[in-house]
């Protein structure tokens, strides 16, 4: 499920490029009792769209620009905020 980022805030943020792996990752958080949100779209351009997340979870796989982009944002942005990061990989 893509996010609507008018929706309201998610305690977790997942975000990847393949909607199967991002919905499968969501679909077990929330299995789990979490509040979680899909983001495909680029939510470093929507101000305010990571409030309120408690984690952010990059799914794989993760193109090159998209992963420069929110490194870029979270040094930026979430380092003040103490959001942690987890990126998964595949190989």
């Amino acid at each position: 499920m893509t996010s609507n980022p008018a929706r309201g805030s998610a305690a977790v943020v997942v975000v990847g490029d393949d909607t199967i792996v991002g919905n499968a990752l969501a679909l077990l958080l929330r299995s789990a009792e979490y509040d979680v949100v899909f983001l495909t779209e680029p939510f470093w351009e929507m101000p305010g769209s990571l409030d309120g997340t408690q984690l952010l979870v990059l799914a794989p796989p993760l193109s090159a620009h998209k992963r420069r982009a929110i490194l870029v944002f979270m040094e930026r942005e979430l380092a003040k905020r103490s959001v942690p990061v987890l990126e998964l990989v595949s190989g």
